[in-house]
């Protein structure tokens, strides 16, 4: 193929081809924390929670920062609060290009 038809057809092909890379990264980004929840006992799933929310009562800060501050996983911190955000204990403030979290 050749001419604009052509160039089209490439571009949209390279385009699916983005999109599905893209929905792949996701989909294992999924399965990674989901795995990674499964890990974790309920036991210390509620510590954390516990450790999670005596740090709100003082501070509104990113996941990261949280999970730096009391030495937990990125990835177990923002699974957490997601949850406690989806049980109404905490919610999410956007600031520039991150989340922040606050005690409700």
């Amino acid at each position: 193929m050749s001419g604009i038809f052509g160039s089209l057809v490439r571009s949209l092909a390279g385009h699916v081809e983005v999109e599905t890379a893209r929905r792949q990264r996701r989909k294992a980004r999924t399965e990674k924390a989901t795995a990674t929840l499964r890990r974790i006992s309920a036991a210390g799933r509620e510590q954390a929670r516990s450790k999670i929310l005596k740090f709100l009562v003082h501070h509104v800060a990113p996941y990261r920062v949280i999970a730096h501050e009391l030495g937990l996983s990125e990835e177990g911190t923002r699974l957490a609060l997601v949850a406690m955000e989806a049980d109404g204990l905490v919610r999410r403030e956007r600031e520039g290009n991150s989340d922040w979290w606050r005690l409700v």
